[in-house]
């Protein structure tokens, strides 16, 4: 079994917003103490909307951690299924309300074994980092993100680019 360190810290900051629609967890798997999922959920979609998307995540990551067997399932399977999950239910919720629900996803599962899997959709990143190095990160589902990928703008110019807010993917999207 590998050896290794892990520090995880979490935090939330509602901005200037007057009410919260992100979420944050780190869920340890119920049999296995050593396998471990940290999701980020930025809800989109006004105050209930994107509060209710980004909770569907959380349940359902939840639900999908209590199932999954850390010896036998596929951890990509694990991991694309619970986005599949989470949207499908997110669309439900848009269909059967007022709201327009939408949330970014970016999951990491740790395996016992040291491997890890992750996925993402919107602009809520991954970094990877080693011995404080930046190694990687993952790329935006956003506007800015097809016009550096197209070579029209630069990183530096996307920082501050007005259209930075569109994303081209995140769950409750069509």
């Amino acid at each position: 079994m590998p050896s290794y360190r892990l520090h995880i810290a979490t935090a939330t900051h509602k901005g200037d917003r007057e009410y919260q629609q992100d979420r944050v967890e780190v869920l340890q798997h119920p049999y296995n103490k050593q396998c471990l999922m940290v999701i980020v959920a930025d809800g989109m979609g006004g105050r209930s909307g994107g509060a209710q998307a980004s909770e569907q995540v959380i349940r359902s990551a939840r639900e999908m951690m209590y199932q999954f067997d850390v010896e036998k399932d596929d951890p990509e399977a694990l991991m694309r299924q619970l986005v599949t999950d989470a949207h499908s239910v997110i669309r439900m919720i848009k269909i059967s309300s007022e709201h327009e629900p939408h949330t970014t996803i970016a999951a990491h599962l740790l395996l016992p074994s040291g491997t890890d899997h992750w996925v993402h959709s919107g602009d809520s990143r991954i970094y990877h980092f080693r011995n404080g190095r930046l190694i990687s990160r993952t790329r935006d589902h956003s506007f800015v993100q097809a016009l550096i990928d197209k070579g029209e703008i630069t990183e530096k110019e996307a920082v501050n680019h007005p259209r930075s807010n569109l994303l081209t993917g995140c769950l409750g999207m069509e």
